[in-house]
């Protein structure tokens, strides 16, 4: 995912200027890193749902703060769906 749009950016491809992934908590600390420390090296935009104990035992408070954009918890639902 990474490799092609930042190829396609590169080339001037019309698109989405973001990448989404949906649940990576399956990865290793190792690989969660390594994905996250890749994401910082484009322009583009890197949107992932993650829980956020997960990421706790990688990154520091601060850091999760200084890149997270929204917090969700079952009381605070994005859609306020019931």
């Amino acid at each position: 995912d990474f490799a092609y749009t930042d190829f396609a950016n590169e080339i001037g491809l019309p698109g989405p200027k973001f990448i989404l992934h949906d649940i990576i908590e399956g990865k290793d600390d190792y690989h969660l890193t390594k994905v996250f420390s890749c994401a910082q090296q484009f322009s583009w935009q890197y949107i992932v749902s993650i829980i956020k104990n997960r990421v706790s035992s990688v990154f520091t408070d601060e850091e999760i703060e200084k890149y997270a954009r929204i917090y969700l918890n079952s009381g605070d639902k994005f859609f306020k769906l019931k």
